[in-house]
């Protein structure tokens, strides 16, 4: 399956707008109310330190989307979104660390049920822009369930506040974070996650 997969930066109006009906539709099937829709979208998404990146399957068929936010120098401290939910456990991380949040990760339900091989290629994009921008920590906010706290330390990410209301699903979710160091080292050794270099 992975062979078949691609991702790159998103910045075509009609391929943005389908990412943004995938948001949408992604978190409607998953029982969650990110409100009338039919899209879902924020003030991040025309900013450069949020790009968009789609997950094509066969070269044009978009099935998949995250946004990786960066918090550093390179882009003057702009916030990320989850400074608007945790911003005192995100500055306990220490004073000006660099910080890349994993955002708006959907899979298409159509996609959903497939391997992990499938999440691979998003996951690797996080990766890879915490690498570029030389991150300290990666975050990112998750449903506050047993089974997601599992999947995402399996990958060294540990809670580092409590349970919030997320203000786009409206459910709970949980920050959870992980030194760039230690997830590389995790990645590196791991036979399942090691494709996420490749990307």
């Amino acid at each position: 399956m992975r062979e078949s997969l691609l991702v790159r930066g998103v910045s075509k109006p009609d391929e943005l707008a389908e990412i943004y009906r995938l948001r949408f539709e992604s978190l409607t099937e998953s029982d969650a109310d990110p409100g009338p829709g039919p899209v879902v979208t924020d003030e991040w998404d025309d900013s450069p330190h949020c790009p968009v990146f789609g997950l094509y399957n066969g070269g044009d068929r978009i099935v998949g989307s995250i946004r990786p936010c960066t918090y550093s120098s390179n882009y003057q401290w702009r916030t990320i979104p989850a400074l608007d939910l945790y911003a005192e456990e995100i500055l306990n991380l220490g004073d000006r660390q660099t910080i890349v949040q994993s955002t708006h990760f959907v899979i298409s339900p159509a996609h959903r049920g497939l391997s992990i091989n499938t999440k691979l290629p998003l996951y690797g994009i996080v990766l890879r822009t915490a690498r570029a921008n030389s991150a300290d920590f990666v975050v990112t906010i998750i449903r506050n369930t047993d089974s997601q706290l599992a999947f995402y330390a399996r990958m060294g990410f540990k809670p580092i506040g409590p349970g919030k209301i997320h203000p786009v699903s409206q459910r709970e979710g949980v920050l959870v974070a992980v030194a760039l160091d230690d997830l590389i080292r995790t990645v590196e050794s791991s036979k399942i996650f090691r494709p996420m270099l490749e990307y």
